[in-house]
Parts: C-alpha cells; structure tokens; sequence
C-alpha cells in the first residue's frame, strides 16, 4: 500500500488493503518546526557564504526547518564545486586539445575533443537543479505568491552566490 494513501480512500476504493491499514499503528506527524538549522563546523569559507545566503532566503520566506541541514549541506558543497568548475571551464575553453596519437617523425597528433570539466559541470547543474526544487528555490517550486513573508530587492537576487 501506498504509505500516501489514507484510509478514506481505502474505504472509497473497497481496497483489500484496508484491514492491514486498519490494524497499523497511527503514523508520527513527520513535519519539523521552524527553525534555523545549525551550520556544520566542516564547511569551508565559500561553503559557509553560501550557507548564509540560502538560509537567509528560506528562513525570509518562513520556509526553513531543522530538517533542512542535510540538503543544504549538499546544496553548498554542489554549488562551491559548480562555481569552481565553471571558472576552470571558463578559463581552459569547452573545446581542449589532446594527444592522438605520436606519428612516425615522433610529431604528435592533437585532436580537439570537448573539455572534460564541461560533463562535471553539466552534472552539478542538474544536481544544482534538482536541490533548487527541493529547496523551493526555482520560481516555479517556491508556492503560491503571497506565501513568502518577505520581499527581496532586485540587488539581493542579482549577487546571490558572488563572492562578497
């Protein structure tokens, strides 16, 4: 059975499930309170910097809970390396050249081939991405306007992530 479904809907499903939902024990309330979360000693200085810029929009947004830690943790490890990797992708180009092959004269052969950062980038965006949602951090997964209890200025969205 679906741990989402609920025993209205057994009921309304004439579900052969409902006798074994019926016998289970009441589910805990699963919900954290609010609250900011406690930012973990081992991050490092552009960890941390990120750290305070997410937990500021959320906890502005009145959509932040101990529970959080975790993942943005990770969101901050994700996007210090995404800035990194990008700025060494910037920097080498998205095309690299590599050795072949060495020809008869010992000359080598130098073929280009996309820069290999340009795969560990694309894979942090998408994980990058994937904790934006999480984290209500996309415009489409923030809720519904009006639920967010503070406005941010233009200049805060603009800055978010550079180095201060």
């Amino acid at each position: 059975m679906n741990p989402r479904t609920t025993i209205p809907d057994l009921k309304l499903q004439g579900s052969p499930n409902l006798a074994r939902a019926l016998k289970r024990p009441p589910v805990a309330d699963r919900r954290f309170e609010a609250g900011t979360p406690e930012m973990p000693s081992h991050l490092s200085e552009a960890e941390r910097a990120v750290w305070h810029r997410v937990v500021a929009l959320l906890s502005a947004r009145g959509a932040l809970t101990e529970g959080d830690v975790f993942v943005i943790e990770k969101y901050c490890a994700l996007y210090v390396r995404w800035r990194s990797e990008q700025a060494a992708l910037n920097a080498e180009g998205t095309m690299v050249e590599t050795l072949k092959r060495v020809g008869r004269n010992d000359y080598g052969v130098y073929v280009s081939v996309p820069n290999p950062r340009l795969k560990i980038v694309q894979a942090t965006e998408r994980q990058l991405l994937a904790l934006d949602r999480e984290l209500g951090l996309t415009p489409r997964h923030r809720g519904k306007p009006g639920e967010t209890k503070a406005v941010l200025s233009l200049d805060d969205l603009l800055t978010f992530g550079s180095p201060q």
